[in-house]
């Protein structure tokens, strides 16, 4: 591409190229009888309408997290926000001791506001976990937990307080949806099943960007759908590969 950094060049190219991979590998699930099953991708894609595909680097929130590598999806949720979720037993958040000090395990998460949270001391230490968005803080002793429920729909970071590191362990995201979810493996790939027949609306959400527009589909019994997600991000000013963590 003309007048675009070589990394940047390169990242765009790879973006492009990601559907090729996709389609030559892609296996669609095994249908359901009386349900529909919707699967596909979700994919990070260059926004459109702006020179290499962004003037930002697309973190919305939260300036202490460390910038990831886009051109990996990690996590994504995508969700139906017009089923309603089945999901009745709370996610488990478990802190755990490593080299670099206590840390929350899994860095990303999804539930629904009557499932909640079940957060775990597995640690050695008395720690201290807190919820801003939800105005919640609990301390824990190793081998306490704690359900954390009620919670309003939209996207929570939990914390770990008063840890003594000269660096603060990264909080775990939590999507927080009254919507059916499936989570989506690392290559992006998800399968979303059980719902009834007719209309409904797709989203994807990745916990460092906007969520993706909303996408209305028309749903037969017993069928079985293919429905990608792209969610676009701005590239332009990301750092060299080699600053990444």
């Amino acid at each position: 591409m003309p007048g675009v950094p070589p990394r940047i060049d390169r990242l765009v190219r790879a973006l492009a190229a990601a559907p090729l991979l996709v389609l030559a590998c892609a296996k669609p699930p095994l249908p359901e009888a009386g349900s529909t099953v919707i699967w596909g991708y979700v994919r990070l894609v260059p926004k459109a309408g702006t020179e290499a595909s962004g003037g930002g680097y697309g973190d919305r929130r939260l300036a202490e997290v460390r910038r990831i590598d886009y051109s990996e999806m990690k996590f994504a949720v995508v969700f139906a926000p017009d089923v309603r979720s089945e999901r009745t037993e709370p996610v488990e958040l478990v802190i755990r001791d490593g080299g670099g000090g206590p840390r929350l395990d899994p860095p990303f998460a999804s539930t629904s506001p009557v499932a909640g949270l079940r957060v775990r001391n597995a640690s050695a230490t008395d720690q201290i976990v807190s919820i801003p968005e939800a105005d919640r803080i609990a301390r824990l002793a190793p081998g306490e937990s704690r359900t954390i429920d009620t919670l309003q729909p939209g996207e929570l970071a939990v914390h770990l307080l008063g840890i003594h590191d000269a660096r603060p362990p990264q909080p775990t995201h939590v999507w927080v949806t009254e919507g059916a979810t499936a989570i989506a493996d690392r290559s992006g790939r998800y399968e979303l099943r059980g719902l009834a027949p007719g209309p409904h609306t797709l989203r994807a959400w990745h916990p460092r960007l906007p969520p993706s527009p909303a996408h209305r589909l028309e749903l037969e019994r017993d069928s079985v759908v293919r429905h990608d997600l792209e969610i676009g991000l701005d590239v332009s000013s990301m750092p060299p590969a080699e600053a990444r963590p």
